[in-house]
């Protein structure tokens, strides 16, 4: 036990050391993008979505983590806001049955997306592409700003190079208003009536996130970009975000993905196969093989019968066959030999299989061996082979 307890020991030793210096260790920025209202990385949407109650001040704001058609199936409200954020969005034909009707009776849609393409993109008759820059060595290629006078600024907010490099190719002017351009004269921003609500539309999903609302005056752009909507109650989309809904959160999930008890956990495994191996191979022992016990009763009868053949005693060597020849049908047959009667016969053939009259032959042989003064060679040889076919014709 107390080799045992050592071991444990250190290994707890090893792993609690190995938590707190990953835990104390500085972590990497973490550059993915997650477009989300819970994080803090550089392109997550946790300060949009503080910025919110400011901006639509004294509305109710909630946030959806399910799909369009099983968040606005129920809704009959009118005049709300539904806030979609991503840099690729996916909405099919059930999603945007939806959500047209929702836009239909008097609410407003604010997406935010790199390209728009598939159901939506055919409905609003809407296209995008990509304003390359080559100059990979220029940080703040392109800014941005709004069209709309009362929206304008003096300086342009500018962006990180290829951040906010997308536009509109094609929309439906007959109900599309220009809301916002890049630095190269491209739309990026528009609204689009749709029954008695509207659409409003954003190429540059990149603007909206923490990186860029603490950059600059690149802050007051998102502010701006969202006040165009009515003030009124809303709804923060959680749902079509990069992998938040396609995995589930387990505790499992939660240690792989901490770095620090990543490698906690995997330090432990590692240990307590190490420990299963090595402690398995000291306390282990060879397991010695046991033999079945032998019937010795032949060879008994055979070193018998060598003695008394060595000392030319036929008689003795016919009276031990004989007397391990009924030892053997009473264990093997449970039958008395005492008394050979008919009864004897019958349950022995019953038993063996072998007829009365070959069974009277081989007993009424064997008695007058018993019988005999003396035996010679030929009788005791006789009396070996009808005992042998015996034995064989029961095996």
């Amino acid at each position: 036990m107390k080799g045992e307890r050592k071991y444990i020991l250190i290994l707890v030793a090893i792993f609690v050391i190995m938590v707190a210096v990953e835990y104390n260790a500085p972590k990497p920025v973490n550059w993915s993008a997650s477009f989300s209202k819970k994080d803090k990385i550089p392109y997550g949407c946790y300060v949009l979505f503080d910025y919110l109650s400011d901006i639509f001040p004294g509305k109710e704001i909630s946030s959806s983590n399910r799909p369009l058609y099983n968040t606005l199936e129920d809704n009959d409200e009118h005049h709300t806001n539904y806030i979609i954020i991503n840099e690729y969005l996916q909405i099919d034909t059930l999603d945007l049955i939806y959500l047209t009707d929702y836009v239909k009776k008097g609410n407003s849609v604010f997406i935010a997306a790199d390209s728009y393409e598939g159901p939506l993109a055919d409905t609003l008759k809407l296209s995008t592409g990509t304003q390359y820059n080559l100059n990979v060595l220029k940080n703040d290629s392109i800014s941005l700003n709004f069209s709309n006078p009362s929206l304008h600024s003096e300086k342009n907010f500018k962006y990180k190079n290829g951040s906010v490099e997308n536009y509109f190719t094609r929309f439906d002017s007959s109900r599309t208003t220009i809301l916002g351009t890049n630095s190269k004269d491209k739309v990026t921003y528009i609204k689009v009536t749709f029954g008695e609500g509207a659409f409003y539309l954003s190429t540059v999903p990149y603007a909206f996130t923490n990186y860029n609302a603490i950059k600059g005056n690149n802050g007051e752009y998102m502010y701006r970009a969202l006040s165009c909507l009515p003030v009124a109650n809303t709804i923060w989309d959680e749902y079509y975000k990069p992998n938040t809904h396609k995995e589930d959160e387990t505790p499992l999930r939660f240690i792989l993905e901490t770095p620090a008890l990543q490698s906690a956990y995997y330090l432990l495994i590692i240990g307590l196969i190490l420990y299963i191996v090595f402690e398995g191979k000291r306390r282990q022992r060879i397991i010695p093989v046991i033999l079945p016990l032998k019937n010795t009763s032949l060879e008994f009868v055979e070193t018998i019968g060598r003695l008394y053949y060595q000392k030319g005693t036929n008689s003795g060597i016919a009276h031990e066959k004989i007397m391990f020849f009924f030892d053997h049908i009473r264990s093997t047959y449970n039958i008395n030999t005492n008394i050979l009667d008919s009864s004897f016969y019958e349950s022995l053939s019953i038993k063996t299989l072998i007829p009365v009259d070959e069974l009277k032959k081989l007993f009424t042989f064997i008695n007058q061996v018993q019988a005999a003064s003396a035996v010679d060679e030929s009788t005791l040889m006789e009396l070996s082979n009808q005992i042998e076919t015996f034995y064989h014709k029961t095996k």
